[in-house]
């Protein structure tokens, strides 16, 4: 129709406020074995509260990087690994926020 669209909200969370994931992605366990102290030692430089979870392509599985080693996704960051790993090799997913009960 020709009305005005209107949105109705219960509530609105900024998109700096979704949490976020950090996946880096190794081919093989041995790769994952040869790269990872470079990758811990940038992620370490930058601590926050997003979650790093680590892809092994051959193995088909996954590992989630301990909590206290969260970290602030920045461009900055990002460009590093990208440098490291291989820009295909990390990417950022956002988390699926669920509907708070009131």
């Amino acid at each position: 129709d020709d009305a005005d669209a209107k949105l109705i909200a219960e509530s609105i969370t900024p998109f700096e406020d979704v949490p976020r994931n950090l996946w880096l992605q190794f081919d093989t366990m041995e790769t994952y074995k040869a790269k990872w102290q470079q990758a811990e030692n940038v992620l370490f430089e930058h601590p926050g509260s997003s979650r790093v979870m680590v892809y092994l392509r051959q193995e088909k599985a996954v590992k989630h990087v301990r909590q206290d080693e969260a970290v602030r996704i920045s461009d900055e960051l990002m460009e590093a690994l990208k440098i490291q790993l291989g820009e295909e090799n990390v990417k950022v997913t956002w988390e699926v926020l669920k509907k708070v009960q009131r």
